[in-house]
Order: C-alpha cells, then sequence, then structure tokens
C-alpha cells in the first residue's frame, strides 16, 4: 500500500487557480471559492486514482506470486523433489471428563470422536461409529 500521496499537490494548484480568478475577475470572494474548490475536488480525485492503482496493482502482485509458486511447483514435480504441503487443520483436542452428576453418569463418549452419547446409544450421531463398550 502507498505511504505517499500526491493529493496535496491539489492545494498548490488550487491556490495558483484561485490567485488566476483573483486577478482576472478582481473578485476576491471569487478566487478564494474557486481556490478552495479547486484544492478540495482535487485532493479526492488523485486519491480515488492513487487507491485505484493501489488495488489493480496489489492484485498484480498477487498474480504473479501465484504464478511463480505454480511454477516452482511444477519445477519441483520436475526434479521429483516436490513435497505436499502440511495440511492447516487444527487437530481436535480431545479432554477426559469425569462425570461429576447423575446426569453425566448415564451418559458416555464415543471412542472415535469423544462426543457425549446416551448411555443405551448404539451409534454415535457425531461421527456415525459404533458406540459400544
Amino acid at each position: 500500500m502507498r505511504k505517499t500521496t500526491y493529493a496535496y499537490n491539489s492545494i498548490i494548484l488550487g491556490f495558483f487557480i484561485g490567485f488566476w480568478v483573483l486577478v482576472s475577475s478582481k473578485s476576491t470572494v471569487l478566487g478564494i471559492a474557486a481556490g478552495l474548490a479547486v484544492a478540495v475536488i482535487g485532493f479526492f480525485i488523485i486519491r480515488m486514482f492513487e487507491n485505484a492503482a493501489d488495488r489493480v496493482s496489489s492484485k498484480a502482485a498477487e498474480k504473479v506470486e501465484e504464478a511463480w509458486q505454480r511454477r516452482k511447483e511444477r519445477k519441483a514435480i520436475e526434479n521429483g523433489s516436490y513435497v505436499k504441503p502440511a495440511t492447516t487443520q487444527m487437530p481436535m483436542k480431545q479432554t477426559t471428563q469425569f462425570p461429576s452428576s447423575t446426569s453425566e453418569q448415564n451418559t458416555k463418549r464415543c471412542p472415535t470422536c469423544g462426543a457425549v452419547l446416551k448411555r443405551e446409544a448404539k451409534f454415535c450421531p457425531a461421527c456415525g461409529s459404533a458406540a459400544d463398550e
């Protein structure tokens, strides 16, 4: 993203145009109004173009990076040194909980996924595996 902006140059341009209108029309109010209008409108127009250019250049940089990664993977496959990227899915942490009340004593846990089951359940509703003890 851009750190500098050229939009502030519109203030200088507004000053010169306001001065030109002041001299040519001999009206101070008209010169000030023209200078302020050019400065403010110019500022927003320049920022709009800068933001659009930033978005376009960011998209182009992403596309170049993707193409570079695809080329790198293709070369690695050709060389036989390709290693499949690791999955980003985090493993589920399974905790052991002991029943603390009589309602929890009427339940059991699935041996596959750890879901809470009714004592008389034959299959786990979460993963579908057999809930036999």
